[in-house]
């Protein structure tokens, strides 16, 4: 197995719990020095992860020929309860495959390990709401994480203040 989580292996996502039809990706590489077919997964989803359907399977099939050493990806659209949890969820796997000569393959049960990371939310609010006409007027801003994730950096070379005056918006760089 060389990803399993969230998003895709070069574009990773956060997920929170409540989130619906969420990317899971599975890439498995054929470590053997033989080629094979019909490579299967199927995983059986925990209580709060549900596929499309609310099923707790997610299974699917390559007919392609995964040559030794290359790659094969498998993407599964999987719902997230409400009521889960941040953490890791180790999903129980099943791999199967046939050598090209229609030989079956010894089945392979493996867990693999997606991630429930959450999600930073921020709100931006002043302590002030009234500025005075020709006046300097002095606002603090309160940054605040409503998320359920720490939030790592934050970048304000990129910092967009509107400010809503009815019934106009104006925004500054």
């Amino acid at each position: 197995i060389i990803f399993s989580d969230w998003g895709t292996q070069t574009i990773p996502v956060e997920v929170t719990p409540g989130d619906l039809g969420n990317n899971l990706q599975i890439v498995i590489r054929n470590g053997g020095d033989f080629d094979i077919n019909n490579l299967s997964v199927e995983l059986t989803l925990p209580d709060v992860l549900t596929n499309r359907t609310g099923g707790n399977i997610l299974y699917a099939i390559s007919t392609t020929t995964v040559t030794a050493g290359s790659t094969n990806t498998f993407n599964f659209l999987v719902n997230i309860d409400e009521d889960a949890s941040i953490g890791t969820l180790s999903i129980p796997l099943i791999i199967n495959y046939q050598t090209t000569t229609g030989l079956n393959g010894i089945s392979i049960d493996k867990n693999v390990n997606v991630h429930i990371s959450g999600r930073s939310f921020l709100k931006l609010t002043s302590s002030t709401q009234l500025l005075l006409p020709d006046e300097s007027n002095n606002v603090e801003f309160i940054l605040l994480n409503e998320g359920t994730a720490n939030t790592g950096s934050i970048d304000s070379t990129n910092f967009y203040l509107c400010i809503s005056i009815c019934p106009n918006l104006y925004c500054w760089q």
